[in-house]
């Protein structure tokens, strides 16, 4: 982690997309990572581990349409309101996510792999149902239905996804219903060191913008009093400001 660190540090300092595209995937893979079986995990990392292109990209559909601050609550008619219902050995999962980053995968087509942030019983809260199911993105069902025109960070990819009766082995849950919480937690938690690293980034460009500001205007002052044969002090009492 530290090593990524660095890495989104010197990236975020040249173009913050850059690091912002790969926190995502970790993202994406944190629920794994944290709380998956090792069946999961060479099931649903292995390929992220082969992929020696960067072909792969993994998306962490957390927030539903109808909200995501109220994750947690208790009330059954708020919070998290994508449910995962179960029918035998298999999860059908219906909801509409947004701020999926790169969730849209390379061609906008969907990403790799999902991790639904979902609840598996529509009549229960959080501390008993919430959960996360990874999701395969070719899974029918699944569907980027338009891409947000954001203001900055244009770079990075923000969609709306919608799952449709989409139909998952129910192994695909990550830890056990009411566990959502925790994993949601700990995902979220991987990321605030990296997010950290990336605003040091951007704020050694600002401060280097800053500083070649500065010494434009330090020069342009000394010329200018030098060329004005003393008489243009304004640029120097602002340099020296």
């Amino acid at each position: 982690m530290l090593a990524f660190a660095i890495a989104a540090e010197e990236l975020a300092r040249v173009d913050v997309n850059v690091p912002t595209t790969l926190l995502a995937t970790g993202l994406g893979l944190q629920p794994i990572i944290q709380f998956g079986t090792a069946e999961q995990k060479s099931r649903f990392l292995q390929p992220f581990v082969d992929d020696v292109d960067g072909a792969l990209l993994a998306s962490f559909a957390f927030t539903d349409v109808g909200g995501g601050a109220d994750y947690d609550s208790e009330d059954p008619a708020a919070g998290i309101q994508t449910i995962a219902q179960r029918d035998g050995d298999r999860l059908i999962i219906t909801g509409e996510k947004h701020y999926t980053t790169t969730g849209t995968g390379w061609d906008g087509s969907g990403a790799h792999l999902y991790t639904v942030v979902c609840r598996t019983d529509a009549t229960k809260g959080a501390s008993e149902s919430l959960a996360v199911v990874a999701v395969p993105g070719n899974s029918p069902g699944v569907e980027v239905v338009t891409v947000y025109d954001k203001l900055g960070q244009r770079g990075v990819v923000t969609p709306r996804v919608h799952f449709r009766d989409v139909d998952v082995p129910a192994d695909n849950l990550i830890g056990q219903p009411g566990q959502g919480k925790r994993i949601i937690s700990g995902a979220f938690s991987w990321t605030a060191g990296i997010i950290g690293a990336a605003c040091v980034g951007v704020m050694r460009a600002d401060a280097r913008m800053k500083i070649e500001a500065a010494r434009y205007l330090t020069w342009k002052a000394c010329h200018y009093f030098h060329t004005t044969h003393g008489q243009g002090e304004e640029l120097a009492i602002m340099a020296k400001v």
